[in-house]
């Protein structure tokens, strides 16, 4: 098996894998919007039904600020948040490209992403005015079409493990968030779902 064989299945193998990782932070991210309106996952279902990430990401913020009112603790889910759309920018870019074939000998892998998406509301050509970029390398395809509409790169295996790696993480530090405020609302019932998350000398 050739080199190129090789790595074009390393490729499609870690975009399996992603599609995974992003499924789990996905289920993960709907669960915590029901475990911060305390209801059960049927009704989280149905609240989350339909959301995007970007929706879903701005309402745990808000829940999460509603309930923990400590700033440090507001700004570390936030910045968690704010990787996880980076994360969700970037696996878009995978996920929603169109991929074509490359050629030549220093060409590494056989895959890569075609369409740029920032630049969808463009119509693109059709399929008679397409250049045919699986017959020319990368660093000449950007000069044979619009680069408004088309844009050719090459993608290696480590930089979608990359990614993958980089969603864990994150599923890991929320999961973290989680854990932590089911602790601090075990020690501090309050009826209206409000906690005080003052320390002990901020309260003095």
């Amino acid at each position: 098996m050739s080199q190129k064989t090789d790595l074009s299945n390393e490729l499609l193998v870690a975009l399996g894998n992603l599609l995974v990782a992003f499924n789990d932070v996905d289920m993960l991210l709907k669960g915590f919007i029901g475990f911060l309106l305390r209801i059960g996952g049927i009704q989280s279902t149905i609240v989350t039904y339909r959301l995007h990430w970007p929706a879903l990401l701005d309402r745990i913020y808000a829940l999460y600020s509603a309930e923990v009112t400590r700033p440090d603790m507001q700004k570390q889910l936030s910045d968690i948040l704010s990787e996880i759309s980076k994360c969700n920018t970037r696996r878009n870019e995978f996920i929603h490209s169109e991929w074509t074939l490359g050629c030549g000998d220093d060409v590494p892998i056989l895959f890569k992403p075609v369409l740029d998406l920032r630049f969808k509301q463009d119509p693109l050509p059709v399929d008679s005015e397409r250049v045919p970029l699986g017959e020319v390398h990368p660093s000449k395809a950007n000069e044979l079409t619009n680069p408004q509409k088309v844009s050719v790169r090459e993608v290696r295996p480590d930089e979608v493990n990359a990614l993958i790696n980089d969603l864990r993480k994150r599923e890991f530090q929320l999961r973290d968030v989680q854990s932590k405020l089911l602790l601090f609302r075990h020690m501090n019932p309050r009826p209206d779902f409000l906690i005080d998350w003052r320390t002990p000398d901020e309260l003095q």
